[in-house]
């Protein structure tokens, strides 16, 4: 089971899917999308092994994936 969180401010969503079940998968890989095309950075892990970026597309085989607003200012 792979867990998206999406942390924006002070709101935080929590979606899970199953990487078995294609209509979960393909729900989850639109969240990502939809957040990553709004500016949010994703960070997914494998087995306890990050990875993040800008660019990082959606991947059903993590466990856990981050969203994160970048957030551009000084």
């Amino acid at each position: 089971m792979g867990v998206l969180k999406i942390l924006d401010g002070d709101r935080e969503e929590t979606h899970r899917w199953d990487p078995d079940t294609p209509q979960e998968v393909e729900a989850a890989r639109l969240k990502v999308e939809h957040y990553r095309n709004r500016g949010f950075v994703v960070c997914q892990s494998f087995e306890g092994k990050r990875e993040g970026g800008p660019r990082v597309r959606f991947d059903p085989r993590a466990e856990e994936i981050f969203m994160l607003r970048f957030v551009d200012g000084g």
